[in-house]
This record gives C-alpha cells, structure tokens and sequence, in this order.
C-alpha cells in the first residue's frame, strides 16, 4: 500500500468500521485497547499520516486547557521558564488551528482540585497540559477527563498510577544523585547536609531526595542527611534555614530540590556567615540567582530546561489528540548543571 493510505483502507485491513479506526487514531474512547494497538499498528506499517490542515478543517478548532502554576515572582523561578516553553509553542499551534487556553492549577491539591471541576466542566475540551500537586488526589479527575476522550499530558511533577495519557519531565531521581555527586566533589569537610526537600506530596521531590540520600549513603559516608521538609516560602523559609544553620554549625552542604528555595537560602547563608564555606546546591537558572553564583554562595545550581518540558509536553498533546500517540508516554529532558561560568546561557 502506497502513502495515500486512507481510514477506509486502514478499517478493510483491521476488518472494523471506519469510525472504530477514527476513534483508535484520534484517542477517542469506545475501543478496546487490543483492537485500538492493532489498529495503530497497521496504520504505522502502511505509513498512514494525518494531514493536521485538512483534518483540523474538518474537525474544527481543538481547544487546549494548559493549567499550571501561576505563583508571585519570588516563588514562580520554575513556573516563569514553563509558561515561557507555553508562550514558544503557541504559534506552532496556532498555525495547526489549536486554541491555547491559559489557566492556574493553584498553588496546592486542593486548589487543583477546584481547577480539574472548572475543566470537566467545560464542553469544548480537547487536551490538558497540567502540574501535578499531588500524584494521588488528583486521579479520580484524571480518569474522568479520560472517559470523556480528553488526554491529559503532566509536565514537570507527574501522577504515574494514573490514567494521564503522558508526561515529559526530568529523571528526577537521577537529579538527585547528579547533585549529590557534584557536591561530594567541592566538600571541604565532614558534617551534615542539609536537604531542603520542600513539602512532600509532589512524587518529583520525593524522588529527587532518595536520589540524593542514596547516592550520599553509597559516596558520601562521612557525611549526615538532616532533610528538611517545609511549605514555607521567602523571609519565613529564610528564617527556618538560618536556624538549622544556627543549631547544626556542622553543616557542611545544602542541597534545595525546589527552585523557591534558592534564595532564601542564599539570604540564610549570608545571615548566619557561612556564605562560600558550606557548599550550596540550588536548583533551575533564574536571573534573581545569578549574584550569588558570581559571589560564591551557590556553588552550582541544576538545570531542568522548563521551556523545554513545557514545549515538549505540546507537541506529546497534539500527538494524542491528532492520533500519532498511544500513551503512555514517558519523556525526559536532559539535565545539566550549572556553574558561575555558564549559568547566564541558560536564562
């Protein structure tokens, strides 16, 4: 069969009905996942492509529903570079008469919650990109956005036992240990480190913390985790570092696995005068952090490409919607880290 293969020849060669081989490509509910496998299979051999004009003229205007983190400036050095890779992608999908709608997922589960029925509850959804707070409140949503054809792609913090569709995101327990590494190779004594884990629901940080214990235990022996969980933000976390540094003067390391973190964390260093003598690890590249990467407080910091999710995480979307993907789907960015020399590349 040549490249011109169309639906009809498609549901001839499955032996089902043209609109049974329309649901399985588009990820419509209404077939079994062994008929819809198969149907996706003889449509890869014979090279059947979607043309996303004609079909996007012929199903009209796709409707969007991207639902992220909208925090205040001092909170959002991850959000901002997310909402960025959104802003990059808009004209490509634009261009494929997709409709992006913009809309915050809160700042906890429970205000995400309230985001999800605001979402069901519209009738011109076609797919949502969102964060996820919480990898378990969040399914019972996810499956009813499911039943009702729309797949959901998470971007950053997943919900893995879930029915979402897909997920781009970081090898979060491989960042953990990334760090760890890295600071095993700038301590200068032995002593504590402090883990500044933020508040555990999110599966990404819990990750990110084994990582990095793990690592530590196997490399690091001579040195202590002290983990700190907190859902605490600017002069209030400032205040919570500044006196575990106070109380452990043996802390030789701090690691923050958020990137809300990194600047109380720097003031805290500063305030207690530890600044440059125990090894700082932050996490993303955001302008507010640069001074003290050139100082010498941060001594690196880990780049997670949050345009670069976010982007991603659109393109894996459209797949679904259009038919080019069957989830689930799992796809990680690179990681890198940072250091004083290079950081100003990444912002």
């Amino acid at each position: 069969m040549n490249n011109r293969c169309t639906i009809r020849d498609i549901a001839h060669l499955a032996q089902v009905s043209t609109s049974t081989v329309h649901k399985a490509i588009y990820g419509k509910p209404g077939v079994g996942e062994e008929v819809r496998q198969k149907i996706l299979r003889i449509a890869e051999e014979n090279h059947y492509t979607i043309n996303p004009t004609a079909s996007n003229l012929k199903r009209g205007l796709l409707n969007v529903v991207v639902a992220l983190p909208q925090l205040p400036k001092s909170q959002d050095q991850f959000y901002r570079g997310l909402w960025r890779g959104i802003d990059n992608s808009e004209p490509f999908m634009r261009d494929r008469n997709v409709m992006v709608l913009r809309m915050s997922c809160g700042q906890n589960a429970e205000e995400q919650m309230a985001a999800l029925e605001e979402v069901l509850a519209m009738t011109d959804v076609d797919g949502m990109i969102t964060y996820c707070w919480d990898d378990q409140l969040l399914n019972p949503y996810f499956e009813r956005l499911h039943e009702r054809g729309i797949p959901v792609v998470t971007v950053e913090a997943d919900a893995p036992d879930s029915c979402r569709a897909g997920c781009v995101t970081i090898d979060a327990e491989r960042s953990g240990r990334l760090v760890a590494e890295t600071m095993g190779k700038m301590l200068k004594r032995q002593g504590q480190l402090l883990l500044l884990s933020g508040f555990q629901p999110p599966n990404l940080l819990r990750d990110k913390a084994y990582g990095f214990s793990t690592y530590a235990a196997q490399h690091l022996p001579g040195q202590r985790i002290l983990q700190l969980y907190s859902s605490s933000y600017d002069d209030d976390l400032e205040n919570i570092i500044f006196q575990e540094l106070h109380v452990h003067p043996d802390i030789a390391g701090v690691y923050c696995a958020t990137g809300s973190a990194g600047l109380p964390m720097c003031r805290a260093l500063h305030r207690a005068g530890v600044a440059g003598q125990v090894v700082a690890v932050a996490s993303d590249a955001y302008e507010e952090l640069l001074p003290y990467l050139e100082d010498g407080t941060v001594h690196a910091t880990v780049w997670q490409a949050p345009e670069q999710q976010a982007e991603n995480a659109l393109l894996l979307l459209y797949d679904f919607m259009t038919g080019r993907a069957a989830g689930p789907v799992i796809r990680h960015v690179p990681l890198g880290i940072l250091f004083q020399n290079n950081c100003s590349y990444y912002i």
